[in-house]
């Protein structure tokens, strides 16, 4: 007579892990959500179809860190554009300047070593190879308003902090890297380029 086959232990933890039972129901989850308004954002948590909690932080995108990154391409197609994300754009004599809002609070650094706004219009644009210009997280602490739902009552608005700041003393809001290829600066046959933003002769 054949005997029943027996579950061997890995085949009792399947059916253990497939048990439905013993997930969480979707009344017992936290739903999250987020929206933007202009320059503010809003987080709020839902349990069982009701309002839990809401943090509203404003001027958020001085909290917000970014890099441009281009080439020399790019930087004149950016230029024409007057995108100033860039931080740095082409002047009429094909050498770089830096756009006045980012003047207050900027270090700029070419092949590696740290030089004034004065030396930096002295590059030529067909010497850049790379361009990177970031913006720095702000360097005060991240606050948002806090607000927790219990039985549909509200609590009183509490300032929270959100996140710490990473800045480090003395660091600037803007930085700019630029890498330069110095055997551009004078036109040769081995090297080329046709750019419908550049009105020089390359």
């Amino acid at each position: 007579m054949c005997q029943p086959l027996l579950q061997s232990e890995p085949e009792k933890e399947a059916v253990i892990k497939n048990d439905k039972s013993q997930r969480p129901s979707i009344d017992q989850m936290t739903v999250s959500t987020t929206s933007h308004s202009g320059d503010t954002v809003i987080f709020e948590n839902y349990k069982q179809g009701q309002l839990v909690g809401r943090v509203k932080i404003e001027n958020s995108n001085k909290h917000t860190s970014y890099t441009w990154t281009g080439d020399m391409n790019q930087l004149m197609e950016a230029s024409f554009f007057k995108r100033k994300n860039t931080m740095i754009y082409v002047r009429a004599n094909h050498h770089l300047a830096l756009y006045d809002e980012y003047k207050k609070s900027v270090t700029v650094f070419v092949d590696g070593k740290q030089v004034s706004l004065e030396e930096l219009e002295n590059v030529h644009i067909r010497q850049v190879a790379k361009v990177y210009a970031h913006k720095r997280a702000s360097k005060e602490n991240l606050y948002g308003v806090a607000e927790e739902y219990r039985n549909n009552q509200k609590s009183v608005p509490e300032l929270k902090m959100i996140q710490a700041s990473t800045r480090k003393p003395g660091e600037t809001d803007f930085v700019i890297w630029i890498d330069r290829a110095p055997n551009r600066l004078k036109r040769d046959s081995s090297y080329y380029v046709f750019s419908p933003f550049y009105s020089g002769d390359f």
